[in-house]
């Protein structure tokens, strides 16, 4: 009998219901003993003082990736005056720092899946603190863009908090939970505009740069004490130290743990890895043979894998045509854990995904360049900049842009409409569901850039703006939310890693339309693409398969039996321990 089957029902006989005891039916196998999962034992625990200061460590995270990605607002225009550049060039650093993202999500995901949450989110803080400081020292805009490219690839890590942070939570409300960590993102772009306004009348931009990377030093030093996610450890077959982690979120919670015992996965990273691959195959009907024979088989070489279906390409067959040649060599030299985002489990989800994270990151970053750019090429803020060619930035002696109180005021602003769209998110989310929260944020984005692409009155504009910059950044609150629940713990930060790729493609090129584009007079072309993305991308939402409302993290993975139990169980308000649980020490 394997006890690590996870058919689990609850059941009392008449002897035992004298005795309050519980007996636990395992598969087919009968045993005395209970037996939880990490996230059964979480959601037992509950919310409490660790998971409040766990979304504060996480936030914090948000926190620095937000000031980052506010600075691209004031960088470029400094850059043009410190190196005479051109709008082109300037906008090209913007480029150098999501292509540096682009790279980092996945790896620092892949890195999160391999050796933990923790080591990869520790890795990446410390390496954007050294890029930053880097960034702040520059002697050259060819070694500033180097130095913003490597901190772009240590923010590419910031997603593993997220996936960090929904291990550790209960799954009721998990997405309003999720959701608050925004508020961070909100409150660092705040920060940033707010430091911008203070620091650049007065002194360089490199002075901006040093007082943006002080959050990070906090950060790595409360990353030191945090502990790793449970889920991932029982995932590699750690249970003592996941056990260990259960036991300490337990105490500073002061809540009892399950009685019992923590339920064993198997140690053995083939068997384990083995177990994953049919579990991720068992929807698939036409290839239930193939999977039941490779169970019994013994795990082909990374190189030769391509399906978890057993749909395998060899050297022998590379000669059958040039395109399947390239496939099947491309294919087999993926890493394992990418290769799951594709099966045809997950095939639909993934494809998907990396196009809704390239689209709500085109909408949101471009809104906050456009926001920029349109302040820039404003005629009514009077003083030096009237009647100054578009492409024309006006300096001030220590090579920071001269925007105006007003401007200023504007950008502050915008990151302030962002609340609006958090809070909706929060309330949405837990409620009409993620997609429809999604749809809604999308579909309110777009309606947003009729006025805009109508009307001539600056106030106007900025409102509508703002709108539109809320909604998308609710709408991508609760995508974060979504991919971080829809892929199962073994290949979860490489979901989200791979996903968030693409929205670092989109802030590589959105620069060419938010900046270069508008500046030559293609305003309303952009508004108009930036809609119908919108539209799109509502569109896309409506045809996800699955909707992860209240369905536990590894729900992808369970049998329809073992879902049928653990929410028959729930409903019923089953215990999974007895009336008088102690407190663990």
């Amino acid at each position: 009998d394997n006890p690590a089957t996870t058919t689990i029902q609850t059941t009392t006989t008449e002897e035992e219901e004298s005795e309050g005891a519980e007996r636990i039916f395992v598969g087919q196998s009968n045993i005395s003993v209970n037996e939880y999962t990490v996230e059964q034992a979480i959601d037992y625990i509950g919310f409490g003082k660790f998971q409040m200061v766990f979304l504060a460590v996480t936030g914090l995270s948000w926190l620095c990736d937000a000031m980052e990605m506010m600075l691209l607002s004031f960088i470029g225009p400094a850059a043009r005056c410190e190196w005479r550049l051109t709008t082109t060039q300037a906008s090209s650093l913007t480029s150098f720092v999501f292509l540096g993202m682009g790279f980092g999500a996945p790896s620092f995901g892949m890195l999160a899946d391999r050796k933990g949450r923790l080591f990869s989110l520790r890795c990446s803080t410390g390496l954007t603190l050294l890029a930053g400081v880097g960034s702040a020292l520059a002697p050259t805009f060819s070694a500033l863009c180097f130095a913003r490219m490597v901190v772009g690839f240590g923010l590419g890590g910031v997603p593993v908090a997220y996936n960090l942070c929904a291990e550790f939570l209960p799954s009721k409300k998990r997405g309003v939970y999720l959701s608050s960590l925004e508020f961070f993102w909100s409150f660092g772009s705040m920060v940033s505009a707010l430091l911008a306004w203070t620091i650049l009348p007065k002194s360089s931009w490199r002075t901006l740069l040093g007082a943006t990377v002080s959050p990070l030093i906090l950060l790595g030093v409360l990353l030191v004490w945090m502990p790793d996610s449970p889920m991932y450890l029982a995932s590699k077959g750690k249970m003592e130290e996941a056990e260990r982690t259960l036991r300490f979120i337990a105490k500073m919670n002061r809540k009892p743990l399950p009685v019992g015992v923590l339920k064993v996965q198997e140690k053995d990273k083939g068997k384990r890895e083995e177990w994953l691959d049919r579990r991720l195959s068992m929807d698939e009907e036409s290839h239930a043979t193939e999977t039941a024979a490779g169970a019994s088989s013994p795990r082909p070489p990374q190189r030769e894998m391509t399906s978890l279906q057993g749909n395998m390409y060899t050297d022998d067959e590379y000669s059958l045509s040039f395109f399947s040649s390239m496939k099947g060599y491309v294919w087999n030299r993926t890493p394992v854990k990418m290769q799951r985002l594709l099966v045809p489990k997950f095939r639909k989800t993934t494809t998907s995904l990396w196009f809704l994270f390239f689209s709500v990151a085109f909408l949101y970053y471009g809104l906050v360049l456009l926001t920029t750019t349109l302040k820039l090429m404003d005629d009514d803020s009077g003083g030096a900049r009237k009647n100054l060619d578009p492409s024309t930035v006006v300096c001030l002696a220590h090579n920071s842009p001269d925007l105006t109180n007003a401007d200023y005021r504007d950008i502050t602003l915008s990151a302030f409409s962002e609340l609006p769209g958090m809070i909706s998110a929060m309330v949405c989310i837990d409620t009409l569901g993620r997609k429809k929260s999604m749809i809604l944020g999308f579909v309110v984005a777009a309606v947003c850039f009729i006025p805009v692409m109508q009307s001539a009155k600056r106030d106007v504009i900025t409102a509508f703006l703002a709108i539109a910059r809320s909604s998308s950044m609710a709408a991508f609150t609760v995508l974060f939310a979504y991919c971080s629940e829809v892929y199962p713990t073994q290949i979860r930060g490489t979901g989200v890693g791979v996903s968030n790729t693409f929205s670092r493609f989109a802030g590589m090129i959105v620069p060419l339309f938010a900046v270069d584009l508008v500046r030559n007079g293609a305003e309303e072309f952009v508004l108009f693409l930036f809609g119908f993305i919108a539209i799109v991308s509502a569109f896309v939402v409506s045809r996800l398969e699955r909707e992860t409302k209240g369905q536990h993290l590894d729900a992808s993975t369970e049998t329809e039996e073992e879902s049928f139990a653990s929410k028959e169980s729930e409903s019923a308000g089953v215990e999974l321990s007895e009336r008088t649980p102690q407190i663990a020490e």
